[in-house]
């Protein structure tokens, strides 16, 4: 058998589409459903009126149209080159399925908190994330106020996530990466809300939000994790906002 043989055997590219398709329609219907929730909805007008005002602004628009083109192209070129690699049509024991997806969260959170802290916030890529921090008090919309290579650092860091989880504990069903890849895509997001709703079952997305929004007052906040307060809680950078910028 040839190597190309055994690249294709490995190739699920109907798995890895099927995987796609869920991430776009969990993305559209989850937004559609909390859209009806009238907490979040009061929320959601905050952060559409103030993306109506910095849409306004030619550079704003400029930095949100190439961010955008970066992750389309990143996520066409993962779901066809990379993420057929890592999926399957085969569903894994139930508790096998829930460590694998918070182990991958888990190793995702830890290598962006390295990332996020010595090289956004070092003097390697600071003049890329600098981009992203001009936005000192942020909206929904600034989540993709970024950079584009910072766009596609995010991503290669997830997939190689994905990558090292897959070879500890085997290839992820196509259903459940795309339901861990919404979730990853939108905790990265909705920590850049503007919201104060303090309970349940809005209390996890609401503090990881304040926190995120402390690091955005200042460039050496702290908080550079981006899922959980975990990591900048054990490695001291975890900030209630009382560290001077």
């Amino acid at each position: 058998m040839s190597s190309l043989e055994i690249i294709y055997q490995q190739y699920h590219w109907q798995a890895s589409l099927l995987a796609l398709l869920s991430c776009i329609a969990f993305t559209l219907l989850g937004k559609q459903v909390l859209a009806q929730i009238p907490p979040l909805k009061a929320a959601s007008k905050v952060n559409r009126e103030l993306a109506r005002q910095k849409m306004s602004r030619g550079f704003y628009k400029q930095v949100q149209k190439r961010a955008a083109i970066a992750g389309a192209i990143m996520i066409l070129f993962s779901f066809a080159c990379v993420v057929p690699f890592f999926v399957t049509s085969h569903f894994q024991p139930l508790g096998n399925t829930l460590l694998s997806a918070f182990l991958l969260l888990m190793l995702y959170d830890f290598l962006y908190y390295l990332t996020h802290r010595f090289l956004f916030h070092g003097k390697i890529l600071l003049r890329i994330h600098a981009v992203h921090h001009q936005q000192r008090n942020p909206c929904l919309l600034d989540a993709n106020y970024i950079h584009p290579l910072e766009t596609i650092i995010g991503l290669i860091l997830y997939l190689s996530s994905v990558f090292i989880i897959t070879l500890v504990m085997g290839r992820f069903h196509w259903l459940v990466l795309a339901i861990i890849s919404v979730s990853y895509i939108q905790l990265n997001e909705q920590n850049h809300r503007q919201m104060n709703l303090p309970y349940f079952p809005f209390k996890y997305i609401n503090k990881n939000s304040a926190l995120h929004h402390i690091h955005h007052s200042g460039f050496n906040s702290g908080n550079y994790a981006t899922l959980t307060p975990l990591f900048d809680w054990l490695f001291g950078t975890y900030d209630r906002g009382e560290k001077k910028s």
